[in-house]
């Protein structure tokens, strides 16, 4: 199926899951690399645009026999990390989820949390919400406090609520003061979790104590500081914060996300890079144990018009360029490679 017909709201910044990447809608029209159609719609790991499913197939599979090595060496690394994960000793963590409606992937996320996490405490921020996401977070809350009185309880959730969209950056800092367990955990809203999804990134943690921070995919910056594309591994500028985890030790040292920064954007790229620049390492797992639905939450707001989305993120954008200038022109993954 064509990507325009399968997606056919999508915006530039969306990007969805295909075979072992994502393909994203690009600003311009390019040749398909496989059929040669013209196309908006480019695969964020290959780098090339891929008109359709039935292409992006095809490219993928050329691209295994071109480069067999990469792929055996990535199914590798994802056995070893699944390994990890189920030998990991659970530790306590505090969970974060930012919500803003969208009800119907709200659930699908705290349903796979509760189904496949063990030994946490759900922190959810509502948005100023609409009644019916507010009454499903208050049966949640009900729900809870009906199993603690009969003691059979193996989670813990807290609810905060705002008088208005308050967005991503300041609502995670804020619950992430409060929190008190040994790893930190933001995630979307828009997400669905599997079996040790958690455990996986806690194991790398542990097993690797350089590594500040671990999450399921890598972005690669450009030289105007702007995420595209990505890869698994070390070799990457940031993890986006759709799901990664932090120990306890690299908050109460690094904090969470930069208070300068609004609303959101570029929050994510910002903490990557501090940690970076503290000599420590960053890492993104090769074992899909997320999905994200991508950017679910941010099309309401744009179209709501409550908030000056485009001129949040100029404002942020800025302050990237500037604060990390250096690193743009100097140290980003894809100009060491020799790539850029």
């Amino acid at each position: 199926m064509k990507f325009e017909e399968k997606y056919p709201d999508a915006e530039k910044t969306d990007q969805f899951e295909f075979e072992y990447s994502f393909v994203t809608k690009d600003a311009k029209l390019g040749f398909c690399s496989v059929c040669g159609d013209m196309t908006r719609w480019v695969d964020t790991r290959l780098e090339k645009h891929i008109c359709s499913e039935e292409c992006g197939g095809k490219a993928w599979k050329q691209a295994s026999e071109s480069n067999p090595e990469k792929v055996q060496e990535n199914e590798e690394k994802a056995k070893e990390e699944l390994s990890a994960a189920a030998k990991c000793e659970d530790a306590f963590k505090d969970i974060i989820m930012i919500v803003r409606d969208q009800l119907e992937y709200v659930k699908i996320a705290v349903e796979s949390i509760r189904m496949f996490t063990k030994n946490y405490k759900l922190w959810i921020w509502d948005n100023d919400s609409g009644q019916e996401t507010k009454q499903y977070l208050q049966e949640l809350l009900i729900e809870y406090n009906e199993a603690c009185q009969s003691g059979d309880i193996d989670w813990e959730i807290e609810v905060w609520h705002a008088d208005s969209n308050k967005g991503f950056i300041g609502p995670n800092n804020s619950i992430a003061e409060a929190t008190t367990g040994d790893y930190i955990i933001p995630i979307n809203s828009d997400t669905k979790v599997f079996e040790h999804w958690d455990t996986a990134m806690i194991a790398h943690l542990k097993n690797n104590p350089n590594v500040r921070q671990v999450g399921y995919w890598g972005g690669h910056l450009d030289s105007d500081g702007r995420g595209f594309g990505g890869d698994n591994g070390y070799n990457v500028d940031y993890i986006p914060g759709w799901c990664f985890a932090i120990s306890r030790e690299t908050y109460d040292e690094f904090g969470l996300f930069n208070k300068q920064l609004r609303f959101a954007y570029c929050e994510d790229a910002d903490l990557s890079l501090r940690l970076k620049e503290a000599g420590h390492q960053i890492y993104a797992l090769h074992i899909p144990l997320v999905h994200h639905f991508q950017n679910k939450t941010i099309k309401t707001v744009r179209k709501e018009g409550e908030v000056d989305v485009e001129a949040t993120f100029e404002y942020n954008h800025k302050y990237i360029k500037q604060r990390w200038s250096d690193y743009l022109k100097n140290g980003r993954v894809l100009i060491k490679e020799g790539l850029k």
